[in-house]
Order: C-alpha cells, then sequence, then structure tokens
C-alpha cells in the first residue's frame, strides 16, 4: 500500500471525483457561488433563528445543572439528577461560564451550528460513496443541514442528547468517508478518534450503544479491507480499547472524586428506572413500534419513499455495486432498523426523540440521489450538475415551507445585544412572574438559591435562581417517571439525606410554587417549608413563602426613625394630595392607615428620572400594581378590622414590596438610580398615623 493520502483501491472511500461530464465554466462558477451563498446564509439564519428555539424545556433542564454547579460547586451529578452522561451537562455549562447569563442560548446555538455542520458534510461524503459531482454532495449537505437546523421539526434546530449521539456519529462517518484519515499513518489514530467517539455517544445516552454497535461493523470492515493484516488485530485492539476507555472514564472520575453514589443513583439507577417503569412486555413494546412506525411513514411519505426507493435500488443493482458501497448500504439500512429499535425498547414515541431515525433517513437519502446520479449519469452527461446547489435551495424552501426562516430573517433585522434582549424579554414577561421576581428580589438575588414545587425548569431561568436542592422537579421527590409509573418504589434511597444536606448548603430564602400545584405538606419538602418558612405572597396564581427570619425582618423589624426624621406627612391629608416619602434603595417606610376598607385607600408611587412610574394600589379588593403600565399581579388581603391598615414599603436592591397588615400584597420591580417614594390618597376622611423609616439593611445585596 502507499503511503499517499489518496486511496486508488475502488472499494474504499473515493477521492474527490471530477464532475461527470460538464466543464462549463460558468456554470461552475454559478454553482460554487450559489453553494457558498445558501451556506452563510443558512448559517446566519439558523444561528439567530436557534438561539430562540433551542431554549426548549428539557435543554433548560440541563442548562440548570451548569447554573447551579457554577453557584455551588461539586460535579454535575451532586447539582442534579441526571440520567445522561456528563458530556451533555459539560456543553451546556461552557456557554455559561463563557458568555454569560444573557447570551447563553447563543453559545447553544453555535455548538448547534456545529453540530448540523458535521450532520451535513457526513452527509455530503455519502452521497459521494457514489461516483458523483462534487456538487451534488454539496447539494444534499445543504438539504441536511436546512432540515436539522431550520425546519420544524421537534429534533430541528435543538440540542438533545440524542442529537448530541447524532452529532458524534457523523463525525464517525466523517472519519471513514474521507480518504486521507486512512493512510497507513493515520489509519491508528483514526480507529482511535473513532473508538473514542463510540465511548462518548454510549456514556452520553446508554441506548446509543445499539447504533454505535452497527457502524461499528463498518468500522471492523474498513479496517480489514484498509488496514495491512499484521496490523488489523492491533487497529482493533486500539480502537476497542479507546472506546472502553473513554466509556468507563465518567465513573472512574467520580469514584475518584468520592461522587460515585451520585452518578450512579443518576446515570445508571434512574434512566434503568425509565426503561422499566412500565406494566408494557417486549411484545407489547414491538406492537406499539409497528403501530408507530405505520403512523410515521403514513404522515410522512416522502420518508418512505426514500427507504422503499433505497432498498430497490440497493437489491437491483447489488452485482454491480463496489464493496465498499455495499457496505456502506448495508451499514446505513441497519442503522435505520437500530433507531427503530431504540425507540422501541425505550418505548418512548416523542417528537423530538425521532433524530435517531431522521439522520440515517437522510444518510440512505443522500446514497439514493448518488445512486439515482449515478444511473442517470450512464445515460446522459450531467450538464445542470454545477446548478445542483441552487436546486437543493429551492427544494429545501418549497418542501420544507414550514421552517424558522423568517425567524432568523426579523432576529437579524432587528438586531439587540444580548442584555438588550434580555431586558425586551424581561418587560415582556408575564405580569404574576414579574410580582413573583420581584418579590424574591427583595430577599434573594441574581444566582441564589430558590426552593420550587416544580415539574418544569423555566420558572428559575424566569427569575434567574438556581435550585436550592439537586431535585429540581417534583418528580425526583414522588417518583414521577417520565410516561412511566409512579410511586415511591421510583424515589432513590439517597433522595431525603441528599435534599437535607442541600438545605443546609443553600438555606434558600424563598419557595415559590404553583398554587394549582402545592407541595405535599407530608413529604420531607413540606416538613422543611413548614418549619422553616411562612406565606407571604398569596397572588392570583402563585404562592411565595419566605424564610422566618427574613419574613420577620419584613413585617415588623424595627425601624428607626433616622431617615424618618424629615417626612411631612400630614395626619388628615386631602383627596390626591401627593406625600413624598424619601428616595433611594434598601431603605423602608411604614404606616398606619384608617378608613374605610370597603374603598380605594391610597396608591404608592415608586418613581425616578430615569425610568416609568410603578403603582401599588391599596383598593377595597386589594392590591393591584402597575408595572411600566403593565398590570402585574395581584394579591387578596385579609380583612381590615376597624378599618385600620399597617402598611409597611420596603425597597430592596432592585424591587419594592408593600407589605399590609403581615403579608406581602404587591411587588413592583425599580431600575432606577435613585427611586423616590411617595403615597397619593385616593380616600376622603383617611388618617395617617405612626410614620416610621429606616435601613432594610437585612434585605438581599443591601
Amino acid at each position: 500500500m502507499t503511503d499517499s493520502d489518496e486511496i486508488i483501491d475502488e472499494s474504499g472511500p473515493v477521492s474527490d471525483p471530477s464532475p461527470s461530464g460538464t466543464d462549463d465554466t460558468v456554470f461552475g462558477a454559478v454553482g460554487a457561488m450559489v453553494g457558498m451563498v445558501a451556506a452563510i446564509a443558512f448559517t446566519a439564519l439558523a444561528f439567530f433563528a436557534n438561539e430562540i428555539r433551542s431554549a426548549d424545556v428539557d435543554p433548560q433542564f440541563i442548562r440548570l445543572i451548569g447554573e447551579r454547579t457554577s453557584r455551588f460547586g461539586g460535579t454535575y451529578y451532586q447539582n442534579s439528577l441526571h440520567n445522561k452522561g456528563p458530556f451533555d451537562a459539560l456543553l451546556y455549562h461552557v456557554p455559561r461560564e463563557v458568555l454569560g447569563f444573557d447570551a447563553y442560548w447563543y453559545g447553544i446555538s453555535f455548538f448547534i451550528l456545529i453540530g448540523t455542520g458535521l450532520l451535513a458534510l457526513a452527509t455530503s461524503r455519502v452521497t459521494r460513496v457514489h461516483d458523483v459531482p462534487a456538487s451534488a454532495g454539496v447539494a444534499v449537505g445543504l438539504i441536511a443541514f436546512f432540515h436539522f437546523a431550520l425546519v420544524r421539526a421537534d429534533y430541528s434546530g435543538v440540542m438533545y442528547s440524542r442529537n448530541e449521539t447524532a452529532y458524534i456519529l457523523a463525525a464517525v462517518w466523517l472519519i471513514l468517508l474521507v480518504p486521507k484519515w486512512w493512510t497507513p499513518r493515520r489509519s491508528i489514530w483514526s480507529v482511535a478518534a473513532i473508538g473514542a467517539l463510540f465511548g462518548l455517544a454510549a456514556q452520553t445516552l446508554l441506548s446509543a450503544a445499539i447504533e454505535c454497535a452497527v457502524i461499528g461493523g463498518l468500522v471492523i470492515w474498513v479496517v480489514f479491507d484498509r488496514v495491512e493484516q499484521a496490523r488489523r488485530i492491533r487497529h482493533l485492539v486500539v480502537g476497542a480499547s479507546t472506546a472502553a476507555g473513554v466509556f468507563v472514564a465518567a465513573p472512574l472520575w467520580y469514584l475518584a472524586r468520592g461522587s460515585f453514589d451520585e452518578f450512579w443513583a443518576g446515570w445508571w439507577t434512574y434512566a434503568s428506572w425509565q426503561s422499566s417503569a412500565t406494566d408494557l412486555t417486549l411484545v407489547d413494546k414491538f406492537q406499539r413500534g409497528w403501530d408507530q412506525m405505520t403512523a410515521y411513514y403514513g404522515d410522512y411519505p416522502l420518508s418512505l419513499f426514500i427507504v422503499v426507493g433505497f432498498v430497490f435500488l440497493t437489491w437491483l443493482f447489488w452485482k454491480q455495486l463496489s464493496r465498499w458501497q455495499r457496505a456502506v448500504h448495508i451499514t446505513a439500512g441497519v442503522w435505520l432498523l437500530a433507531g427503530w429499535l431504540e425507540l422501541v425498547l425505550s418505548w418512548r414515541y416523542s417528537s423530538h426523540y425521532f433524530a435517531v431515525i431522521a439522520v440515517p433517513t437522510m444518510f440512505i437519502a443522500a446514497l439514493l440521489v448518488g445512486h439515482g446520479l449515478t444511473l442517470i449519469a450512464r445515460v446522459k452527461p450531467l450538464k445542470l450538475a454545477p446548478l445542483f446547489p441552487l436546486m437543493a435551495v429551492v427544494f429545501s424552501f418549497v418542501y420544507f415551507h414550514h421552517n424558522r426562516v423568517d425567524e432568523g430573517y426579523q432576529s437579524i433585522r432587528h438586531y439587540h445585544s444580548p442584555a438588550e434582549l434580555a431586558e425586551l424579554r424581561r418587560a415582556n414577561t408575564d405580569g404574576n412572574i414579574r410580582t413573583v421576581r420581584a418579590v424574591l428580589d427583595v430577599v434573594s438575588g441574581d444566582d441564589d438559591p430558590l426552593l420550587m414545587w416544580t415539574n418544569t425548569p423555566t420558572p428559575y431561568l424566569e427569575v434567574r435562581r438556581v435550585p436550592a436542592s439537586r431535585m429540581a422537579w417534583y418528580t425526583f421527590l414522588v417518583g414521577d417517571i417520565y410516561l412511566g409509573n409512579k410511586g415511591p418504589q421510583y424515589v432513590l434511597p439517597q433522595t431525603w439525606d441528599w435534599f437535607a444536606e442541600d438545605m443546609a448548603q443553600t438555606t434558600p430564602a424563598a419557595e415559590w410554587e404553583a398554587k394549582d400545584v402545592p407541595h405535599d405538606p407530608d413529604l420531607p419538602f413540606g416538613e422543611y417549608v413548614a418549619s422553616n418558612m411562612r406565606p407571604m405572597y398569596d397572588g392570583s396564581v402563585d404562592t411565595v413563602y419566605v424564610r422566618n427570619d427574613l419574613a420577620e425582618q419584613m413585617t415588623s423589624g424595627a425601624l428607626d426613625t433616622g431617615l424618618g426624621s424629615g417626612l411631612d406627612v400630614p395626619e388628615q391629608p386631602e383627596v390626591d394630595e401627593r406625600i413624598e416619602l424619601g428616595a433611594g434603595y434598601c431603605r423602608a417606610v411604614e404606616l398606619t392607615l384608617q378608613g374605610d376598607p370597603t374603598e380605594q385607600m391610597v396608591t404608592f408611587h415608586l418613581g425616578g428620572t430615569d425610568f416609568a412610574d410603578r403603582t401599588l394600589t391599596l383598593g377595597s379588593e386589594g392590591i393591584s400594581g402597575k408595572d411600566d403600565g403593565d398590570v402585574t399581579d395581584t394579591a387578596t388581603l385579609p380583612d381590615a378590622e376597624d378599618g385600620t391598615r399597617t402598611v409597611r414599603v420596603v425597597l430592596g436592591h432592585r424591587s419594592a414590596v408593600l407589605v399590609v397588615d403581615g403579608v406581602i400584597a404587591g411587588a413592583v420591580e425599580l431600575f432606577a438610580e435613585q427611586p423616590t417614594l411617595s403615597v397619593v390618597v385616593d380616600q376622603e376622611g383617611l388618617t395617617i398615623s405612626d410614620v416610621r423609616a429606616g435601613e432594610a439593611e437585612w434585605a438581599a445585596r443591601c
């Protein structure tokens, strides 16, 4: 065998063939320009569109692992119950450390571009397993990129674990298909790299071992076909060793760090429950699999046509295919079957899971295109070959008309910096979320721990808090397996010990929950809340508990008169009279109001020279707040005895809460350099007494 960068044997990966039958420089220039422009345009559109798209539920959960790890240290498995390998959490942690909070999803979008780029390159090389023009490979690669980056399929434009393993396996295919990586000097390194990628894929998602085994068969074939006999065993040993080494690296690492129990509980125990927590037999799973398969191909007939056409052409021209082409055809077909087997055994058919069959289907389509063009070229020269990229662009927009191109275009057209974009999204948040965030901002700050009883990660990110417990979702605490059974047998034995450790470490300032999904008071979670917190905010859809020491300070903490000595508050003010109550953050003002509780009493105004007025109105039915002119959430107040209300306004480091008779009645966010506080009397005959003011040094960041 020669020690060159090209492989001559027609049974192996092919070198770049010349276009079949055309040297037209004009067509060539047009084709090259279209391909280049399309690649740049698709990349830019996908980058901005997927900054929005990538923030799906599961990705948000994985993000929280990194957020919590950055805040408290330790390993990923000490910060979450996580049934994937550490590579998944690492990918989602890097953007947080490099780009920060506001630009985070741009980092994930960049990783998606890299992954879909690998898929596109691999698909392009698969097309050229048949002797077709390079423009055909470019065209199919563009279609693949468009499909996995911009189409409105649930596995497109996201980075779930199954997308990650697809990216890894695409890299394996690229190594297999690029000739220069199989010269005598480089083949051993190629095998080692492939082994490492296989180990990483299986470690990231255990079920990916099925696909690794299938593609591993092609690797073995290449080794026996491309490598000298005396070196084959060494190559296979190196490949197997690197695969095993990478696969076991994670458990060995966590064993060395003394956190193997946490790793094993998530990566193996909880992952195995995902498979076993079902009443389905193996026969039931295959029956459901058949039903899903027939429904899938009924909904997507082009996929069925691709598979049937591929099988038919492979069978019809089997004898004319080279040994290498046969090996690739068989591997791609069996990979598709392996993808279906993975779905069947997991018995979960969430739409984003179908990435495991979408990728091999795309490879099969590439082989079908390559094979078809080869047959056409035997009859007539492919004179329009340079225009294949243009045809691919047209096909992508016509067939995949449900895409996110416009989202990407609008994001580019109306570009905002990450900080500006974060501020716009914050301002457009629902009123109840803004109110809860304002409440939390008085007792805690960004990236501080928050206890929640929820089964979604979104609220943590909406208020920029990290889970106080590694059990970020209550489903971990009650043994509720996704699309499976529920019961205490699916609660890890260490759960409540770890929960106690987490509470001792984080001492959360608050617990937030939706009123329609209250926490279970009989669980240790509920016992902790009852012993350490008290309900302070009773909104229309949310309840917020505040830690006892903070609640005590908020409602009845001593107020000196140092800041309040200059306040001039008449005892019986006129209606619509505006009374100034001072300026500045980290302070509190308390008043006693006497009047008719069935009518609106007063409106507090929190303003500043550099931001819009915020108001909190004490009305007959409770509190209503306005934030930038939008109504925020409202709260219900206890009945006022003899028309007396004790009202305290606490200004934290960037928000204010209105405490009425010992409970938080409303809250607004503040963004002025020096916020001012005033009150306007809305009721005739209202009296104001016991005016006190003081510093609120206990408030967060004060």
